[in-house]
């Protein structure tokens, strides 16, 4: 998966999970400012894990000031 895709999923799946269109999700947020907590972060991680096919780490979304920040730190592993 390249950069761009991911975005676009992670924009897609907050928007399912939000009731939003994934056009109105910005990634220069985090996951607080929409409203989700440490438990979101676990789902939401599960979910990227089982689109990429690699272990992604929950706390990547707790840790990192933003949605951008987080998918940049998934690494090139998560970008074939």
């Amino acid at each position: 998966m390249s950069e761009p895709d991911v975005r676009s999923w992670v924009r897609h799946r907050l928007a399912t999970e939000l009731g939003l269109r994934a056009e109105d999700i910005t990634l220069e947020k985090s996951i607080y400012d929409y409203g989700l907590d440490s438990v979101d972060a676990v789902i939401l991680a599960g979910d990227l894990e089982e689109y990429l096919g690699i272990a992604v780490d929950p706390a990547a979304f707790l840790q990192k000031p933003t949605l951008e920040a987080m998918i940049a730190g998934i690494g090139p592993q998560g970008a074939n």
